[in-house]
This record gives structure tokens, C-alpha cells and sequence, in this order.
């Protein structure tokens, strides 16, 4: 069984083009990946994130609502999302 853990930084990697992207790309893309896990935060924290490059104009208002899609939908059918203590929030 093949799994793996993103956390935000390399999750964010999957949707915008960056250092890094091509291999967790390709870590996402491997037939022997079983589990994909991430933090329930991660969500949360990659939206913040591709917003503000929305802001700096990084990313145009177009590409922000296509990724945000893309992300919401992964987080519901490619990520098992771990759920978060409340102490640790």
C-alpha cells in the first residue's frame, strides 16, 4: 500500500506551478498510490493561500475560482482529510 501525507505547502503544489509541483504530481499520479492523506486545516490554509496570490496578481480571478473548485473537489473525493484536535487548533 502506497500512501502519502501533503501537508499545505506540498498540497498547494498539486494546483499552482512551483518547485516541487512535478513530483508531487507525479507522487499523485503514481497507479500504486492507495491514500492520500491531509489535514482537515490543509483546506482551509491552501485557500488563504491561492487567494493571496490572487491579490498580488499572481493568479487571475479565473484561474482562482478554477483551482478553488478543483481543490474543494479533491478534498472530497482524492484526500482523506484527518481531522484536527481542538487543542492543536
Amino acid at each position: 500500500m502506497s500512501v502519502i501525507y501533503l501537508d499545505t505547502s506540498a498540497l498547494l503544489k498539486h494546483y499552482v506551478t512551483e518547485t516541487g509541483s512535478a513530483w508531487v504530481n507525479r507522487l499523485l499520479a503514481t497507479d500504486s498510490l492507495q491514500l492520500a492523506l491531509t489535514s482537515r486545516l490543509a483546506g482551509v490554509e491552501a485557500t488563504c493561500a491561492l487567494a493571496r496570490r490572487a491579490r498580488e496578481g499572481l493568479l487571475s480571478t479565473t484561474a482562482l475560482t478554477n483551482v478553488l473548485r478543483l481543490l474543494d473537489y479533491d478534498l472530497d473525493y482524492l484526500y482523506h482529510c484527518l481531522d484536527v484536535a481542538p487543542a492543536t487548533v
